[in-house]
């Protein structure tokens, strides 16, 4: 290897280092300061008392072609407390002005209600808005929403019982695909088990069939939402910059209640391009 390879190499590894540290824009989109956290660790305490509905969402510096992240709900024995609220993960978060794109997988351990969504958002203007004021039938510029898992209750989702301290946790996933579309899923398994599945920038490796018999919810993007870009180059595991997203940790509490939980970032995947000769 020639130096002057090393020495790029070892500028790319230490800017993305010191990136990956820090929060992006997402403080913006949280005025509440509901969500805290860096990096690969994210949590919020937040009891909801602004007489309305609240949303937030804090992003990582870094881009992604696809991420395992662990969702935690803290005191989910005590559904009273949270009620519909959700926490979920934004991908593929797109920014263009006051714009926004982004999907969506929201979830919560409710066991009598609706508990799990798929959602693709468009020229979102308004994180605050109900939501984000998009319609399913809007108009041409206008905010939007692609419904690729219309809000349901998961009986699988809904079967998961919290741990003796009462806390509730599964693994959110998804990929990029080759044509542009997302694969995501839904996983009860252990962090163990999600050692064994993973492992950072290891892209074409990223796969959780072994654990099939684990999965709650599980899915692809192209059918309801299309793709619009090519990801991948002739070997079909080499991502380019422009097809790497960001990632954000996304949550949603009711008036009147209290939600408190974890995002943990177990791996996350294309993160930064190789420098070649």
């Amino acid at each position: 290897m020639k130096m002057t390879k090393k020495i790029l190499l070892g500028a790319a590894a230490l800017v993305a280092a010191l990136a990956f540290v820090g929060c992006g824009a997402g403080d913006d989109d949280d005025t509440e300061k509901a969500i805290t956290g860096s990096g690969k660790k994210y949590t919020v305490s937040f009891t909801n008392e602004t007489g309305d509905e609240y949303r937030a969402y804090k992003t990582t510096t870094l881009k992604h072609a696809g991420a395992l992240v662990k969702v935690t709900f803290n005191n989910a024995d005590k559904p009273a407390t949270f009620g519909t609220s959700k926490m979920g993960v934004i991908f593929n978060l797109k920014e263009d002005g006051e714009k926004r794109e982004f999907y969506l997988i929201g979830l919560n351990p409710d066991k009598e209600n609706t508990n799990f969504y798929v959602s693709k958002y468009s020229n979102v203007t308004d994180i605050k808005a109900s939501n984000f004021g998009a319609k399913t039938n809007a108009a041409e510029g206008e905010p939007s929403e692609i419904e690729i898992v219309p809000l349901k209750k998961s009986s699988k989702i809904s079967s998961i019982e919290p741990d003796a301290d009462g806390n509730w946790s599964v693994y959110v996933f998804y990929k990029a695909l080759n044509d542009g579309s997302f694969d995501f899923a839904i996983l009860n398994i252990t962090d163990e088990e999600a050692k064994t599945i993973t492992k950072d920038s290891d892209y074409e490796n990223m796969d959780y069939s072994a654990y099939s018999d684990k999965i709650l919810e599980s899915g692809n993007t192209l059918e309801k939402a299309g793709a619009e870009e090519d990801f991948a180059d002739t070997t079909g595991v080499k991502f380019n910059k422009n097809s790497q997203k960001k990632l954000a940790v996304y949550a949603r509490i009711p008036k009147d209640k209290t939600l408190e939980g974890s995002w943990e970032i177990a791996s996350t995947y294309k993160e930064a391009d190789v420098i070649e000769e």
